[in-house]
């Protein structure tokens, strides 16, 4: 057989064994295979795994690196392998899109793992593992090919016949035509498309047939029949993967011996049907690939499978009705007839063609006759051709009688039909052509009958009840036929494809015709317009709509060339000709085409069926209309009348005629079926529902319908079909619970009847009628899937009319648990198919259980049942066959829609086991209970395993597989499996006579794995320290317990054997020696100590009584001397048992805890420590999570650490913390240090509430905790790894600085500190560096000798400085500064300039005094280098005026260097301007105006000359102006002389923003008595004008002294007429228009006025003193005394 297992990757990806697999099975049955490069398993370990003269192929990747490459093919040609192939088609990896979305997890190739290739895991496995193939291979390394190897060199991706020359000329020995598999170049061909063309051209050059050139397929390869055909074309041999792949990934190695004995069974089968007795005798003429490269091929249809195939029975009755469309004229092989003289029908000659009557020319059958004519003749090929068969595919897309359609609203139906024979004279119609069936007919008198006159007389339907040779006479309801008729038969359109001759006589139509020629082309008109008046009149009296489409050239539609356009004059008229004398109607009755592009030819496709569309409908409706009249006939007439048979005596006995529901029910089926053709689905659905009631009335009388009769199981198939029907229209309309409630209530009310037939749930036929329904719908609903249907998500539905929707809070403590509460029923919901195939095999069951009761039944009374015809057919069934089938169904769905493996998949999987164990293949039950055993016994599903173990043993025992019986027979009988007494009395008896009579087949100990930890003893081992040092010994104890509940007597135990991890520790074997008394139930066995050995295979051995009574416990006491560092482990126990010829072994593996998994020990179940050595014995618990190893470590090593600092540090410096480690230990230690710098936590909790951008802004400014530590050249925010503490003497010690430096908030610095320390090995080079970087305990395990001491020290970080500020705002009356630095405080409110928002207006005038002094919780004070004032970019509505830093740097007064000790106090004053609008002019007082700078400190420790200078930063407080109303502002001179006048000005400002304020301004001097003595020139009360918002007026008066010293200025008041509320009366004096006066009394409110010298505020408003150093306390903030006595002045002498 010329096949050979090509090379495939990552082989154990499917099988455990990967590739070891293929070959093993190859060298059995003398198959090739071929080495992949990127195999799982080693190249070594797949020769080695061949037999003897195996032959092998080495598939190569072209490594990068050359040298691994020659190394690869050098050590392959010694290894005997004998040719290598060289892949060439994967320069780049393809976009595998299905592998680039799985996680590739595995280890890689074989050949990646031995060269430490990087295997890149982000891509899926194609990308993982072939990194580093060579993209840059060529031709021109095929000459060093050939110098590294002798083996033949053959390229394997050749996808074209110029590649296959190059390479046969290159000097290759062969090729393989590949494309990859697919997954390279998208829609690339396969090989055997290739393989011709390769041939031939090699062929034609002399290089093939050539014996040292071969020519392999590899691809697609499934059938014996695929090698056929690659050999016949010219293939020496070819590859086969998939298929391999697949068999070992589910079966192993069995699986490829299968896979290759069915291919060599075919193969030889295929070689006698053909008639070949050899290879040689397989040639091309055997294979038709003319259509090759056409990618499509006609398959024959099995009709003898769809003829049986029971799934969905009356196929005829489900299908989707569209309306019929009937095509003729596009009959493959014929065109057209082209006119005489046009440019087509010169070629070919027309006497060698027949001529149609419409002009129609027979062309050659095949396609290659028709090229091979045209090209003789120099001429294109007819164009026409082409559009045929064009339009013949797209009328015919829409497959027949699919069952599922979600295009029905638009679909035709299109079935092509045969023109009219040529031999027919023109004018005729051919009646073989298209023939519809008749509509009605005179029935013939049924032999044997009276003849009625009324029957005879009056035409029916063939198919009616009332014609004698109608199948349904004279009862039925309703046949196939019919449907047939409406679906295949009868058309509702009829289009006829017709060809426009065309006589031009020349190529140019200016040059006219002559009278010769145009009387051709009237002949022919008239020729086609009686074809189409035939046609018209064969369709008109169905009243089937005729359309004919005229088939034209473009030059007859006006197009010659490109760049000319001529319209034919007589186009028009010859149309309108052939209309006319067609009779065709003037609505979509006439088309001309012309060839066109295919997108144009779907685009006229579409307008024709839209055009056809409305005429359809009507034919239907017609239909409709006739079946609706005769409904209403019958329905008002008795049932004599209504069968139209009158009441004549019967001579002979017969059955009687139909009776009028069955009438009813014929009508409502045919309105339906007519209201489906017009797409009318909710009339559709109410027909049929009155069908489907019907049907049901019919059923309810077995004198309508006898049980078991022909015309009852017709009836029954149809109401079956019409349940289906109404679930299907459901779904189309998306109500699955409707249509889920259909089927159900079909399912329920037909069950009832059954029982009522006597053919219930105790038959047969019962099931198989429940299990075709639940298959239907399974069917119906995977169709509506694959066509986009979605399932719906289950949900609650809605309660029913009439009743309250109660929630879960509100319902009655008894209806908490009520299960209509608790979820949805899954039988209310539509489930996915798996679901209902699920339960149709289930059903198929039930059917064969009780088939096999009747069989049963037949045999105690024979002849009972044998003459029963279903009985007969049920003989027949496979229906093991079809249970497997339905559960196999049934398990691929649920995993598709379960997302992998359930719970219920693998219920099904043990299903379908139990159906091949109960067909007796027993092969196939043991590898579903291999594949589903391990999941069952990992979950424990105690009762299931236990029929899976039951079931299972049986099949061994039928295949009489000695082995595999005594493995279940163990399982079975071990504990973790729950059998009765009887059962285990049998199974024992079975194991004996089973060791005593038979022996195994091999000489080799059985060895027996008790399947997931399990063993036949609860066996746990504990050691009882944790932890030992190198040399000390670690006692353990192996505890062994018996079962409480069984006896072991049945596995008599002969020897255990216990293996300790580490080659060196010696096996312990425990003899059995029975003892003279019964064992007790507490047994301790002293094992002794064990030692290490120097040699191997040595054994110790202990003699001991293993026989355990019900539920005793041996106990294994020893201690086990530990070597070097590591963990000390017991492996494994293994429990002999030796009877006969047998040699058993039950080996158990210790797990991690130490016990099994069925007896695994639980939290509230500690292990225990046997602690007496004599009766009693007790046990204590041991409380460790992991008892099973004990840890060998070093020594620990001693070190003292010392952390030597001066708490607590100041933010913004770099703070020393010096660390000093000191070696008290007896070694030399390496010692590393690393820290990690925890991140700081703002104490006062402010930092939670922060947003990530508020944060980032913070850290911007300073304001978040920014940490760092440095050591040495190391600088980090987070750790800092391997700073080398170097090797640290007996007694040294060795101290480094670490540096930390915070800022932000204070707070603690947390910092974990690890000191890693490892035992030093000295180095022979001096030279060789600093020592290795010792590693955590915790990573380099317990062998290394290392230590890691931990240490954790917090810093306290405080502020360097504390500031206390205290603003006080004076308000300001005019401008000043010059520029737009400070202009007028207020402007007038229609001002425009106002609004110009790049003034600065000051309003206020604040003053900040700061005291500095050092932190609060500081402990030495500091020495400051300098402060300086740095402006921070706000928004601009303060600005800095003055500040006494810049004051004294100015005078060079300056304060710095200054220190500054805990207790003292640095002062800085600045003024600031404050405007306090926004940019639009809103108030901005209520936010705050930031400070716009900062202050910047320069500073270091007291002491400590040698640090740097570290960098504080200090913020203001944000500036809060007190608001304002209306105040009045008094500037005075600083001082006056006597008796000369000195101005005073009075402001009066409206600092409200939306009030203007109504004013009166009053003076009052003040008596000499009380310190005035001033004469004021000015008005004493007036009036002021109305003050807007925002502005200000100022009133000023001429004051003049008449006493020296401190007076008191004569007082203001100014009151508000528009104040809130309250106030005081005022008299006002009025002038009227005539100019009379008088007095008015108001209620005014009293205006503050204020000393402009003395206004200081803070910021809710309170008067505060100036600060006026050395006069009085700053931080007074009490009340101005004198401010209440009016404003005073120092007047001076002249």
């Amino acid at each position: 057989m010329p096949v050979y297992i090509t090379a495939t990757a990552l082989g154990k990806l499917g099988h455990p064994d990967g590739e070891l697999n293929l070959t093993r099975a190859a060298g059995k049955h003398g198959v090739i295979q071929m080495i992949p490069t990127l195999a799982s398993c080693s190249f070594d370990e797949i020769m080695d795994a061949g037999v003897n003269d195996q032959v092998f192929f080495m598939q190569l990747y072209v490594n990068k690196d050359r040298e691994k490459t020659k190394k690869i093919a050098q050590h392959a040609e010694k290894r005997g392998v004998k040719a290598l192939f060289i892949t060439v088609d994967a320069p780049q990896l393809g976009r595998r899109e299905k592998d680039m979305r799985m996680k590739f997890e595995d280890s890689g190739a074989a050949v990646q793992a031995k060269s430490n290739d990087q295997v890149d895991r982000n891509q899926g496995a194609a990308r993982a593992i072939s990194s580093f193939i060579d993209p840059g291979l060529s031709w021109s390394d095929i000459p060093w090919f050939r110098s590294i190897t002798k083996m033949p060199i053959i390229l394997k991706g050749v996808q074209c016949w110029e590649d296959a020359v190059l390479a046969a000329e290159a000097g290759c020995d062969g090729i393989v035509l590949s494309n990859h598999g697919g997954r390279q170049l998208d829609t690339t061909r396969s090989g055997i498309e290739i393989l011709p063309e390769v041939v031939d051209e090699l062929r034609k050059r002399g290089l093939f047939p050539n014996p040292n050139f071969s020519i392999f397929v590899d691809g697609g390869i499934r059938r014996a029949t695929d090698v056929l055909k690659a050999i016949a074309l010219g293939a020496t041999a070819v590859g086969v993967g998939r298929a391999f792949i697949y068999a070992f990934s589910a079966y192993g190695q069995e699986g490829v011996e299968k896979a290759i004995k069915i291919l060599d069974d075919e193969f030889e089968m295929n070689m006698r049907l053909i008639g070949a007795r050899n290879l040689s005798e397989v040639v091309p003429s055997m294979v038709d690939a003319s259509s090759l490269n056409l990618h499509v091929t006609t398959v024959p249809e099995d009709r003898l499978y769809r003829g049986n195939y029971e799934a969905m029975r009356g196929a005829a009755l489900l299908a989707q009705y569209v309306p019929l469309m009937f095509v003729a004229g596009l009959t493959e092989g014929q065109s057209p007839s082209p006119a005489p003289g046009s440019p087509i029908a010169s070629s070919p000659p027309p006497e060698l063609m027949g001529r149609s009557s419409s002009g129609s020319i027979s062309l050659p059958s095949t396609p290659a006759e028709a090229a091979v004519n045209a090209s003789s003749d120099g001429n294109p090929a007819d164009p026409f051709a082409d559009l045929i068969s064009r339009l013949r595919t797209v009328l015919t897309y829409r497959k027949k009688g699919a069952v599922w359609d979600p295009l029905r609203a638009r679909a035709f139906q299109v079935i092509l039909v045969d023109k009219p024979n040529a031999t027919y004279s023109a004018g005729t119609l051919d009646p073989q052509a298209v023939r519809f069936p008749h509509r009605k007919v005179y029935p013939p008198a049924p032999r044997g009958e009276v003849v009625n006159t009324a029957i005879s007389s009056t035409p029916h339907s063939p198919l009616s009840p009332m014609s004698p040779t109608s199948p349904v006479y004279p009862d039925g309801l309703i046949t196939p036929i019919w449907i047939r008729k409406h679906v295949e038969l009868v058309p509702s359109v009829f289009v006829l494809f017709l060809r426009l001759s065309e006589n031009f006589g020349g190529t140019n139509r200016l040059e006219g015709r002559d009278d010769t020629l145009k009387e051709e082309e009237r002949k022919r008109d008239a020729e086609l317009a009686t074809e189409i008046s035939n046609r018209k009149k064969a369709t008109g009296e169905r009243g089937i709509k005729l359309t004919v489409v005229l088939l034209a050239s473009r030059q007859m539609l006006g197009w010659v060339n490109r760049t000319f356009h001529i319209d034919d004059p007589s186009l028009d008229s010859r149309l309108s000709f052939i209309r006319r004398q067609g009779g065709l109607d003037s609505r979509a009755a006439l088309f001309v085409l012309s060839p066109v592009s295919q997108s144009e030819l779907n685009d006229f496709v579409k307008s024709l069926q839209s055009a056809l569309r409305e005429p359809a409908m009507e034919y239907y409706a017609a239909h409709s209309k006739r079946v609706r009249k005769k409904r209403n006939r019958h329905s008002h007439a008795n049932s004599a009348s209504i069968s139209g048979m009158p009441a004549l005596p019967n001579p002979t006995p017969g059955p009687r005629p139909l009776r009028s529901i069955g009438w009813q029910v014929r009508y409502d089926y045919k309105l339906a079926i007519f209201a489906e053709f017009r797409m009318e689905e909710e009339v559709a659905r109410k027909h049929y529902e009155d069908c489907w009631t019907s049907l049901v009335e019919m059923f309810g009388s077995t004198a309508i319908l006898p049980p078991r009769t022909k015309r009852w199981a017709e009836a029954k198939v149809l109401a079956d079909c019409v349940a289906t029907k109404l679930t299907k229209l459901f779904l189309y309309h998306n109500e699955p619970h409707l249509a889920l409630a259909t089927f159900n209530r079909h399912l329920q009310k037909f069950s009832e009847l059954s029982r009522g037939w006597g053919i219930g749930e105790e038959t047969f036929e019962f099931w198989s009628w429940q299990a075709r329904q639940y298959r239907i719908l399974a069917e119906l609903l995977e169709l509506a899937i694959r066509a986009g249907y979605k399932l719906p998500i289950p949900t609650t539905p809605p309660p029913l009319p009439g009743t309250r929707a109660t929630g879960i809070s509100s319902a009655a403590p008894n209806q908490q648990n009520d299960p209509k509460n608790l979820g949805t029923n899954p039988a209310h919901v539509l489930q996915h198919p798996g679901y209902f195939y699920y339960l149709a095999a289930t059903c198929t069951q039930q059917r064969y259980e009780r088939f096999l009761a009747a069989v049963q039944q037949e045999e105690r009374q024979p002849g009972s049942l044998s003459q029963s015809p279903g009985f007969v057919n049920e003989k027949k069934v496979e229906h093991h066959a079809v249970i497997i089938e339905l559960f196999t169904k049934a398990y691929e769905l649920f995993k598709r829609y379960r997302s992998g493996q359930s719970r219920q998949t693998f219920y099904i999987a043990y299903r379908i086991a139990e159906t091949y164990h109960g067909s007796g293949n027993y092969e196939s039950a043991i590898r579903f209970f291999e594949r589903i055993a391990k999941t069952y016994r990992r979950e424990h599903w105690g009762s299931m395993l236990h029929s899976i173990l039951l079931m299972w043993y049986d099949c061994a025992r039928h295949l009489k597989d000695v082995e595999l019986t005594v493995r279940l027979l163990y399982e079975l009988l071990a504990p973790g499996v729950t059998i009765d007494e009887k059962e285990r009395t049998t199974y024992e008896g079975d194991l004996d006579s089973i060791l005593q009579n038979s022996s195994p087949s091999g000489e080799e100990p059985l060895v027996i794995e008790l399947p997931e930890g399990r063993s036949i003893l609860d066996t746990t081992i504990v050691f009882w320290r944790p932890e030992v040092s190198i040399g000390e010994a670690a006692p353990f104890q192996i505890s062994t317990v018996a079962p409480d509940d069984i006896s072991l007597s049945s596995l008599p135990l002969t020897g255990i054997r216990i293996q300790f991890e580490g080659s060196k520790y010696p096996l312990v074997v425990i003899e059995h020696v029975a003892g003279e008394t019964e064992p007790t139930n507490v047994q301790r066995i002293d094992i002794g100590q064990i030692t290490t050995q120097p040699e191997g295979d040595v054994e110790e051995r202990v003699k001991a009584d293993l026989r355990w009574p019900v539920g005793a416990t041996k106990v294994f006491c020893g201690t086990l001397l530990s070597g070097p560092a590591g963990a000390l482990k017991a492996k494994s126990i293994t429990f002999l048992i030796k009877r006969g010829n047998w040699n058993i072994e039950v080996p158990y593996e210790f797990e991690a805890d130490g016990s099994s998994g069925i007896f695994a020990p639980t939290a509230s179940k500690p292990k225990q420590w046997l602690v007496s050595l004599v009766e009693p014995f007790k046990f204590t618990p041991v409380h460790r999570t992991v008892t099973s190893v004990c840890t060998v470590r070093p020594k620990p090593h001693s070190l003292h650490v010392e952390f030597q600092h001066s708490a607590p540090a100041y933010l913004d410096e770099r703070y020393p913390l010096v660390i000093k480690i000191s070696n008290i230990d007896e070694r030399e230690l390496d010692t590393v240090v690393d820290v990690l710098l925890h991140p700081a936590e703002d104490e006062s909790g402010w930092s939670r509430f922060q947003s990530a951008a508020v944060r980032g802004v913070l850290t911007t400014l300073g304001l978040n905790a920014v940490n760092k530590i440095s050591f040495e050249e190391q600088e980090s925010t987070g750790l800092i790894k391997g700073v080398q503490f170097g090797t640290l003497q007996p007694g040294s010690i060795c101290s480094k600085t670490l540096y930390i430096s915070s800022s932000g908030f204070a707070g603690n610095r947390v910092l974990d500190i690890s000191i890693r320390t490892r035992a030093h090995a000295p180095q022979d080079d001096a030279s060789a560096g600093p020592p290795p970087v010792p590693e955590s305990p915790s990573l380099t395990g317990a062998s290394a000798d290392s230590c890691e001491l931990l240490r954790t020290i917090a810093i306290p970080v405080v502020r360097p400085f504390d500031a206390v500020s205290q603003t006080t705002y004076h308000r300001t009356t005019a401008g000043g500064g010059g520029g737009k630095t400070r202009h007028s405080m207020l402007k007038e409110t229609l001002d425009l300039s106002r609004f110009d928002r790049e003034e600065f207006d000051v309003k206020y005038e604040a003053m900040t005094v700061s005291e500095l002094g050092v932190g609060l919780n500081g402990r030495c004070g500091v020495e400051v280098d300098g402060i300086e004032w740095v402006e921070v970019k706000t928004g601009g509505r303060a600005r800095l005026v003055s500040s006494s830093l810049n004051d004294a740097a100015a005078e060079d007064e300056s304060d710095f260097p200054l220190t500054l000790e805990p207790t003292d106090k640095y002062a800085v004053i600045h003024r600031f301007h404050i405007d306090t609008e926004d940019e639009v002019g809103r108030d901005i007082d209520e936010k705050g105006i930031p400070c716009p700078g900062e202050l910047v400190i320069k500073w270091r420790r007291t002491g400590n000359t040698n640090d740097p200078w570290s960098t504080s930063r200090l913020s203001f407080p944000t500036f809060r102006p007190p608001p304002d109303t209306i105040i009045g502002i008094v500037h005075v001179p600083p001082s006056a002389t006597l008796h000369r006048p000195f101005p005073v000005t009075l402001t009066v400002q409206n600092r409200q923003s939306i009030r203007s304020a109504d004013l009166i301004l009053s003076s009052e001097s003040t008596p000499a008595a009380e310190g005035g003595g001033f004469i004021i020139a000015g008005p004493k009360q007036c009036r002021l004008p109305t003050l807007l918002p925002n502005s200000s007026v100022e009133v000023k008066f001429n004051v003049v002294p008449m006493v020296c010293g401190i007076g008191k200025l004569p007082g203001f008041k100014v009151l508000d007429r528009r104040g809130a509320g309250g106030g005081q009366d005022v008299q006002i004096t009025t002038a009227s228009a005539g100019g009379a006066t008088g007095e008015e009394t108001i209620k005014f409110e009293s205006v503050q006025v204020v000393d402009e010298r003395l206004d200081a505020r803070d910021e809710e408003g309170v008067d505060l003193l100036l600060y006026v150093p050395g006069a009085v306390d700053p931080a007074g903030g009490r009340k101005l005394e004198v401010r209440k006595e009016g404003v005073s002045i120092l007047v001076l002498p002249s």
